[in-house]
């Protein structure tokens, strides 16, 4: 996709420093934001999807607009080559053209028709070889069976042996009992894969408007059947309105319960009931470079999975927070988790959960110069939430 992008009524073209177009993350590289290059603050996504552009505002100072018509915030609009899209000073128009010059190559029919005819000739001479083979090989086998017969009389009705001889899909393969008993295992080790579909639900939107009038938007986790979600203090702070939309994408207004600014954790609560509620891990028992998953809303994309591994255990000391322009607060968090499972803004409150699907982390920052993911990510680690709501959560 290119965007021409015009910096107060002046075409800039698609990577200018001042207004710092960027591509997002490894998991959503079609994707285009529109960032401020000096509060690393992200206006607005475009994204292609089903052949439709797509746009959302993700709380603009402003406001964003498509053809002079402000659009409502976190609300995905479809948008055609030929709107102007505006958010403060600068205006973006699509290229539809680029995409046309981009699209794949057409093989002649002649040349695939070709590599088929010989992709047919060379299987038909593998089969029959391979059933050539075959019958050799049971000859063979049939002959030695009847050799021993011969000589050994009676003995042959009590013949064992570790080697089995078995016919799969046209091929006759030796396998040893050891062998047998390895698949049988591997077969429930794939059973027992874990359902990362089965963590969804557990996963929330929060949405906030703030007293300033402004809108964000970040993740929570369900940690109780009775409606308690787990989320950062950074992102309901000063805010007037809470709402919180799950999976099924109904919306409910949150209350706000507890909250840590230091451990930058807030506990809010619903007035409904969850089903799927994850069990709580032992973040004190991760290794370095055990699988972690996480899941959240970057960009307010909801239920987004990345998989990572833990990179290191440390001490988060005073560590300053900026939440906009002129706010940030100043957060420790002891034997944090770093890891490396891609994180955007969004994910913010999101659980972090260890190969067995256990809870063992609340995601909550990045460090990155750009805005979108490096791969230097920080989770609070379970252990150290547990304790401060308990008392509320049973």
């Amino acid at each position: 996709m290119q965007i021409n992008i015009y910096f107060k009524q002046q075409l800039v073209g698609i990577f200018d420093e001042d207004i710092n177009i960027v591509k997002v993350g490894r998991d959503f590289e079609n994707n285009i934001v529109l960032q401020d290059s000096k509060t690393s603050r992200n206006h607005l996504i475009i994204i292609k999807q089903d052949n439709m552009y797509k746009l959302r505002d993700l709380g603009s100072t402003n406001g964003t607009f498509i053809n002079g018509k402000k659009i409502k915030p976190g609300v995905f609009y479809n948008i055609n080559p030929t709107d102007i899209i505006k958010a403060g000073d600068t205006i973006l128009r699509i290229d539809d053209k680029y995409i046309k010059r981009n699209n794949k190559a057409v093989i002649p029919i002649t040349i695939v028709s070709g590599l088929l005819v010989i992709f047919l000739v060379a299987f038909g001479i593998f089969y029959v070889g391979k059933q050539f083979t075959n019958y050799s090989m049971q000859s063979v086998i049939t002959t030695e069976i009847a050799d021993i017969s011969d000589t050994s009389g009676s003995e042959t009705d009590t013949i064992t042996s570790e080697t089995i001889s078995s016919e799969i899909i046209g091929e006759t393969t030796d396998k040893t009992i050891d062998e047998i008993k390895s698949e049988k295992t591997d077969e429930t080790i794939n059973e027992n894969v874990l359902d990362i579909e089965s963590l969804l639900p557990s996963v929330v939107d929060v949405y906030c408007i703030y007293n300033n009038g402004q809108e964000g938007v970040g993740s929570g986790t369900v940690v109780s059947k009775d409606g308690y979600i787990i989320t950062n203090y950074h992102i309901i702070k000063d805010a007037s309105t809470i709402t919180v939309s799950s999976k099924s994408n109904y919306q409910l207004n949150a209350e706000l319960i507890f909250s840590n600014e230091t451990n930058d954790i807030a506990l809010i609560k619903l007035n409904s009931t969850y089903i799927n509620v994850p069990i709580f891990g032992n973040s004190s028992k991760l290794k370095i470079g055990e699988e972690v998953i996480a899941i959240g809303s970057p960009f307010g994309l909801s239920s987004t999975v990345t998989k990572g591994i833990v990179s290191a255990r440390r001490d988060i000391i005073n560590e300053k927070l900026q939440l906009n322009e002129t706010d940030y607060i100043t957060i420790s968090i002891p034997g944090a988790i770093q890891h490396d499972a891609a994180l955007n803004p969004g994910n913010s409150g999101g659980p972090l959960f260890n190969k067995k699907g256990e809870l063992i982390g609340i995601n909550n920052m990045g460090f990155s110069l750009t805005g979108s993911d490096s791969g230097l990510n920080i989770a609070i680690p379970i252990d150290l939430i547990i304790p401060q709501i308990s008392f509320y959560v049973n």
